[in-house]
């Protein structure tokens, strides 16, 4: 299944998720990320907090979301901007909406907040795939 997390500049939220993603749920997903209005980079209190996990996205590249991106993947997790907006029509029923607030620029501890509600929406997320394949088979 590729999963695609999406948020506004692909700079926090949706960096922390793939991150996640990859680290615990490569067995049933490739995870990938982008946002809206990409900012081309991934914020250093991000690869820091991430890193306190054990986690390290150091490499990852902030990326711009195209139409292309979305028809590629299975299941769009938007986490902030609205990729409808650049894409009227596009989505269908393959998005679902993460109320997470934007970390950027904020406190280490509020980041650590956040990343805290991105690990937990994103181990639920590998339990559901997990299942939903089993009942495939």
């Amino acid at each position: 299944m590729n999963v695609l997390f999406t948020c506004i500049g692909n700079t926090c939220r949706s960096q922390m998720a793939e991150g996640y993603a990859r680290a615990w749920g490569k067995s049933v997903m490739n995870a990938s990320s982008a946002g809206t209005f990409a900012t081309g980079m991934v914020a250093a209190d991000i690869i820091r907090a991430m890193e306190e996990e054990g986690i390290d996205i150091s490499d990852q590249e902030s990326n711009q979301l195209t139409a292309e991106m979305i028809e590629k993947a299975d299941l769009v997790v938007v986490m902030g901007g609205n990729p409808e907006n650049l894409f009227p029509g596009i989505l269908g029923d393959k998005a679902i909406y993460w109320p997470i607030p934007d970390p950027y620029g904020q406190s280490l501890n509020r980041i650590r907040q956040v990343r805290d509600m991105i690990k937990n929406r994103v181990a639920d997320l590998i339990i559901e795939i997990t299942q939903n394949q089993k009942e495939e088979s």
